[in-house]
Formats: structure tokens, sequence, C-alpha cells
């Protein structure tokens, strides 16, 4: 009991401050996005998207050394074993640098290719391939600090990194917004982004380094063959997932600006951006459960692992259905408050949009159960098939459907694929169950999220003839997105025994917040 209490502790002090620093982060981005559309175009705001997915795709070279090497630092940490940790940390940063050299050398032999990556910018100024070797140097010297946080991680401690994090988000709105302002030079935006960046990274591998003493741990000499052979096995089953990752996240912009011009990547930026601010903060839980999970899985016990994926999974659901529906049905009247009508992209690609939101999100509690489990090997094909299979429909579908044809490919790839295979994987592997409850739950989830918001759209369509101010719809837009989902929720699911067990964990961490936090874990 004592040790289920310090594992809610940590994870609601990780939640809390993830979910605090991305609330801050995503007003600022809001602000920041904001001021350099208005100051620079969407030209350069396209050419910024693209050049941030291209360098996503260069982040293979990682292939998901910073999981295996977390999961390696579980065992150790709990023990207290100081020469272990500095073999592993050791071997961590030789890893990094020659991530850092591999980022730099693929990025640079990208170089000749830019012309037919950027197309129909007629508005930059500055040479693109000057822009572009910027992104690739702040993406390659992000690698040669950070990996000493691998130890906060492992230690549960992913709150100090947020706290930097969050300090460093507001550092870089007004330095960022102050360069804009008084120059109106793109050059001079990106080299204060690089500064801030490295900066950033120097505080927190402080930070790391007066967590853990590596005098303690000597010089803890290198790791053994065994040792090393059994990690690398992990960085190639995990690289699959982190090829996969990449080419869902990634190459939608690459392909959208090769066919149909780097101009709708930059209107497609303010969408994704919204997007991926709303699931940056859902995953700031997942961030501060994953050590705790795995903590759970290191002691065992089948079912207790069972019913906490029960509870994680519906309370994903839950949070799922809500920021859905409020995406699906806010994005295009907000984004015409926000900018104008001259940056919407329609309501199709607002639902493609929506669809792969929700499918990502839902599998990530799946994910949690897995990496915390350790099961890197399984499965490993899965992640290939799924990015083949996208890029291949992007291409195709760009050609016949524009955006949305892309962004539907990527739908489609996870649908075939992650959607059944991975909950079939922890199942079978984890749990020792019949997997058809989990689909069973999983179309009723979808149908419950589906039926509210086709009431807020009846009652959306019935109040616009009344409500002519857009502002004022948006408004009554919002507050019925705030009502409905939750109260289909509650009306359909408050008998089940995964609601219960939700309501059961939000009620032990509102009792703690109630109680001060209980950091010790009495």
């Amino acid at each position: 009991m004592k040790k289920e209490k310090s594992r809610t502790a940590n994870v609601l002090r990780n939640m809390t401050a993830g979910m605090f620093v991305k609330g801050i982060t995503l007003v600022l981005s809001f602000v920041s996005k904001t001021i350099f559309i208005k100051l620079l175009g969407i030209q350069y705001t396209g050419v910024s998207s693209l050049f941030t997915d291209i360098l996503t795709v260069l982040s293979l070279a990682e292939l998901g050394i910073s999981s295996a090497i977390t999961y390696a630092l579980y065992k150790p940490v709990a023990e207290k074993d100081s020469r272990q940790i500095a073999r592993l940390m050791n071997f961590y940063k030789t890893a990094y640098r020659m991530v850092a050299l591999a980022v730099l050398s693929f990025g640079l032999a990208l170089v000749p290719f830019l012309d037919r990556l950027v197309t129909d910018v007629p508005d930059i100024r500055e040479s693109i391939t000057l822009v572009y070797l910027l992104y690739v140097t702040k993406s390659a010297c992000s690698y040669l600090l950070i990996y000493k946080s691998a130890i906060l991680n492992a230690k549960q401690k992913k709150y100090e990194i947020s706290k930097i994090e969050g300090i460093m988000a507001v550092v870089k709105l007004l330095a960022e917004c102050l360069v804009l302002w008084l120059f109106r030079q793109f050059l001079a935006y990106l080299l204060t982004d690089i500064l801030l960046t490295v900066v950033q990274n120097i505080l927190i591998s402080r930070r790391a380094e007066r967590e853990y003493d590596s005098r303690a741990g000597g010089d803890g000499g290198k790791l053994g063959k065994e040792e090393k052979l059994a990690i690398l096995a992990d960085v190639k089953a995990l690289a699959m997932y982190q090829i996969s990752g990449v080419c869902l996240s990634g190459t939608d912009s690459i392909v959208i600006s090769s066919v149909l011009g780097t101009g709708m990547v930059g209107l497609l930026s303010s969408y994704k951006m919204l997007l991926q601010s709303v699931t940056s903060i859902l995953q700031q839980f997942f961030n501060a459960a994953n050590a705790s999970v795995g903590n759970l899985a290191a002691e065992g016990g089948r079912e207790k692992q069972y019913r906490l994926f029960r509870g994680l999974n519906f309370a994903v659901f839950w949070a799922n259905a809500f920021c859905g529906t409020a995406l699906y049905l806010l994005l295009n009247p907000f984004v015409e408050l926000w900018l104008g009508r001259e940056y919407l992209l329609g309501e199709p690609v607002a639902l493609a949009l929506t669809l792969d939101f929700y499918i990502s999100n839902m599998i990530r509690c799946v994910a949690l159960f897995r990496t915390s489990n350790g099961l890197f090997v399984q499965g490993r094909y899965r992640p290939v098939i799924m990015a083949l299979l996208n890029v291949t429909l992007s291409v195709l579908f760009a050609y016949r459907s524009g955006i949305f044809g892309v962004l539907m490919a990527t739908v489609i790839a996870r649908a075939v694929t992650q959607v059944w295979y991975d909950p079939w994987l922890i199942y079978r592997e984890i749990f020792r169950r019949n997997v058809g409850e989990y689909y069973k739950d999983y179309i009723c989830y979808f149908l419950t999220a589906a039926a509210g918001i086709l009431l807020i759209k009846a009652f959306a369509w019935l109040a616009a003839g009344t409500v002519g101010n857009p502002y004022h719809l948006f408004l009554l837009k919002a507050a019925l997105c705030l009502a409905v989902p939750n109260g289909v929720i509650v009306l359909f699911w408050h008998r089940t025994e995964q609601f219960g067990e939700c309501v059961r964990r939000i009620g032990k961490i509102a009792g703690m917040v109630k109680g001060g936090g209980r950091r010790d874990g009495r």
C-alpha cells in the first residue's frame, strides 16, 4: 500500500507540473504563432513547419535509445546501484554523441534535394539552404547534453524537467517576439531559438547532475558485452516503433510540400499546432505515469496491472472524447476568428485531423503498458508495415484528394494495424486475457463520442438561425462541447467497472491534492 501511495504521489507531481507547463506552453505557442504569422507571413510558417518535420524524420537516428536506457535504469535506480547507473550513463553519452553526428551528417546530405522539397515559396528573402542548416544545427546540438535527463525520468522526477521547460518557454516567447519586433528577420529569430534551446538543455543537464553524483559510482567503466547486446536488442526493436512514429508525424508535411506546395504546409501548421498543443497536455499524464507503471510491472501482479489498465484506458477515452469533440467542432471556427477565412482548410480536414488525434491518443495507454513491461521485441514488424502503408497511401491520396487525402492515409494506416494489434499483444503477453473485451469497449467508446458530436451539431444547427454573431456562436458551441460529451459519458458508463476504477483513481489523486500531495508517500 505504501508503494502504491508513493507511485501515486510521483504521478501526481509529474502530471501536475507537466500539465501546468504545457498549459503555459499552449498559450505562449498561440501568442508566438500569431506574432510570427502577422510579422513574417504564412510562407515563413510553411518553411518553419516543413523543416521541423524534416528534422523529425532525421530524429530516426535516435532509434529509441532513450526509451531503452530509461527502462534499463529502473532496476539500478531502485537498488541504488551507483556503478551500474554510471555505466549506463556513459553508454548513453557515447550513443547520443553518435546520434548528434548522424543527424548532422544526414541533414547535410539532404541539402542538394531542398529545391524538390520546398516548392512555390516566392516570398522567402533569406537563403533556404542557410535557414535549413540552422534547423539542422539546432537539432544536432540538442543531443549533446540532454541525455542526462534520463536519470530524472527513471527516478520519477519528470517534474524537475517540467519546471525548467516552463521557465524557458516564457523566456523564449519574450526573447523571440522582441527579436521579431525589432528586426523582422527570420534568421535572427532562428539564432535566438537555437541559443535558448542550448541554454535549456544545459539547465536540465545541471539539474540532473545534482540528482545523480557521478562521483558516487566512480568512473563506472563500460557495460559488459551481454548488457550491451540486451540494450541493443531493445533498441533494434524500438527503432521499428520510432520509424513508424516518425513516418506518421513527419512525412505528411514533406508530401504536402512536394505535391501541393510549401504554402499549404503553412496553412496546415496552424491546425496542427492546436492539436499538438492539446496532445502534449494529455501526454504529460503518460510521461508522469511511465516510471510508476514500470515500477508496478517490475513487481509483477498481472491482476493489479489489468485493473489499473482498465481504469486508465477509460480515463484516456473520457479525455479523448471531450478533447476530440471540441477540436472537431471548434477548429475551423477558431482559426477563422483567429486568422481569418483565408486560412481555413474546411471541415473534411478538421475531421481527418480529429480522427487521427482520437486514434493516436486512444492507443497511448496500450503503449504505456507495452513499454513499461519491456515488450520491445514482440510485434516489432507492425510499425514497419504501418509506416510503409502510410507513406504509400499519402503519396497516392495527395494527387487525388489533396491535404484531406494525406491526412486520411495516416488514419487508415493506424486503423488497419496499430488499433487492433497492439492491444492484442499486451492482452496476450501481460494480462493473459481475451482481447475481445478491449475491442468491444473500443467500439462502444467510439460510438459514445460520436453520439455526443451529433447531439452538439444538432443543437448548433438549431441555434445558428437565432445566433448571428460568430463570436456568440463560437461560445455557444464551446459551452456545448464542455457539457454534452461529459454528460453522455456519465449517462452511459456510470455503472460500469472501468468507470468505477477511473473515479476511484481520480478520488485518490484528489485526496492527495487536498492533503498537500503527501510527497513522502505516507
